[in-house]
């Protein structure tokens, strides 16, 4: 993404499947979150808890840029279920591009 490759430095194939699967973990989380919290919430709630729970306590953070970025991507995954779940087709597309946006600027970076 934006900050120096910290994680997955000169594989951008690999950087791209690990952020794959930190939006796969939002939209689950998402889905789980969606009985319980709103969804205008929800999104946030997962980034948040991803990031407190694992990124925090589980692996205690030690890269912090990649800890951001991790939770960046869980955020955006939970968005994009979110805004599914509303009906917001457009909003849903535009999260799915800005976030295809951000994960081809962190894959130039490490190619």
């Amino acid at each position: 993404m934006l900050f120096p490759p910290s994680s997955y430095p000169g594989d951008p194939v690999g950087h791209a499947e690990n952020q794959a699967g930190h939006m796969a973990v939002g939209v689950a989380l998402a889905v789980a979150a969606l009985g319980t919290v709103p969804a205008a919430w929800a999104w946030a709630a997962c980034g948040f808890a991803y990031w407190l729970v694992w990124e925090r306590l589980w692996q205690r953070g030690k890269l912090h840029r990649d800890s951001a970025e991790d939770a960046v991507f869980v955020t955006c995954g939970a968005g994009v279920a979110c805004l599914l779940f509303v009906g917001d087709w457009g909003g849903a597309a535009g999260a799915v591009l800005a976030t295809g946006a951000l994960l081809l600027v962190g894959v130039w970076r490490r190619g």
